[in-house]
């Protein structure tokens, strides 16, 4: 399950530090009514997306920016870092339209080509089926 706690922990982990950590009120923590830009520098600040896809058998998914008011903004790819290189719908925490995640943009090399990408500062954990009855 995703709470308030997991979401400051990795945060804070990946972006550096939040101001008011402590403060449990503070919007950074709460899903809705928080503000787009979560942490992290002016140039690739993290940002709430709202996921507009389940996850799927690869390692992105189809999210939209909140903007800074809250509302929706752009549609965007986002690439996510899973443990065992696996596919998103065999991982956790598992991802569903309208589940919020906080991403950030990140310089990426494509066959020596540049481009920006969008990167869930989240990482997701692989899943294997026990076979349990």
């Amino acid at each position: 399950m995703i709470t308030p706690g997991r979401i400051r922990d990795q945060v804070e982990t990946n972006a550096g530090e939040i101001d008011d950590i402590n403060d449990r009120d503070n919007p950074v923590f709460r899903r809705i009514s928080s503000p787009a830009i979560v942490s992290g520098s002016t140039a690739n600040p993290v940002v709430r997306a709202s996921c507009t896809a389940g996850a799927g058998d690869y390692s992105y998914i189809a999210a939209t920016l909140y903007k800074s008011d809250g509302t929706v903004g752009e549609a965007i790819t986002v690439y996510c870092n899973i443990s065992n290189e696996t596919k998103l719908n065999a991982s956790t925490p598992r991802l569903e339209i309208g589940d919020d995640i906080f991403v950030t943009k990140s310089n990426y090399d494509n066959a020596g080509t540049p481009e920006e990408r969008y990167y869930c500062v989240s990482n997701f954990q692989a899943t294997e089926n026990c076979g349990c009855s």
